[in-house]
């Protein structure tokens, strides 16, 4: 089978989700339609990357394995008891799982790192080419390459925010929805803004000929504007 039918194959997996799960019985999701467009991660589109894949995980009941490190290798050569009993690593012999590690466990860490891997473009690859990291750990780095710090995204939003200007052909409801997304993502890391900056904010964003439209009357009231 040529490596581009077994990844055809991989694609058209679908993970069913459980019975025990509290979603409705009986629903699955098909992620192959997640990889007709690989990406290359930078520090701007990471987040909707990380959102994207968040979705797959959370949805089939694999994203405790990002967010704690549910699997662990170890090196052979600092297993100091019987190597018989831990399960060697079979993408790289050099590492065995920790004792007590269970086979539904390291599958599923496998399919995180296949879903991760193959949602990312080659540049991306080329950082992830060793195959010892759990998907704990490979989703750590990413995060870690690719998450600006608090004190850069502020500056960043700000000035994202600073930037938007209102254009009269397009949609005044998306631009505020717009405006109003940016506004919630710097409150998460910086102070919460009063209504009256929010209201000065949109007010120079609007283009000279509509300057005479009186938005300082949601100056208390931003949500009404909205």
């Amino acid at each position: 089978m040529s490596r581009g039918t077994t990844r055809n194959n991989l694609r058209n997996q679908i993970i069913d989700i459980s019975e025990n799960d509290l979603s409705p019985k009986g629903i699955s999701f098909n992620y192959s339609e997640n990889f007709n467009h690989v990406t290359d991660l930078t520090v701007e589109n990471f987040q909707d990357w990380k959102t994207n894949i968040l979705y797959i995980l959370t949805i089939n009941n694999l994203d405790e394995y990002i967010s704690s490190p549910k699997v662990k290798k170890l090196r052979k050569k600092d297993v100091r008891e019987n190597l018989d009993d831990y399960i060697i690593d079979k993408f790289d012999r050099s590492l065995v799982y920790d004792i007590g590690t269970n086979q539904k466990d390291i599958k599923n860490d496998i399919i995180v790192k296949w879903i991760i891997t193959n949602s990312l473009g080659s540049k991306t690859k080329e950082i992830l080419k060793s195959h010892n990291k759990t998907a704990f750990q490979m989703w750590k780095f990413l995060q870690d390459s690719f998450t600006l710090g608090d004190e850069h995204k502020k500056m960043q939003l700000k000035n994202k925010i600073n930037m938007l200007k209102f254009n009269i052909d397009e949609d005044i409801h998306i631009f505020l929805a717009t405006l109003q997304n940016l506004i919630d993502e710097l409150e998460i890391i910086d102070s919460d803004m009063s209504d009256s900056v929010k209201v000065g904010i949109l007010n120079r964003a609007q283009p000279k000929n509509l300057m005479g439209i009186n938005v300082f009357q949601f100056n208390n009231d931003w949500k009404e504007l909205l």
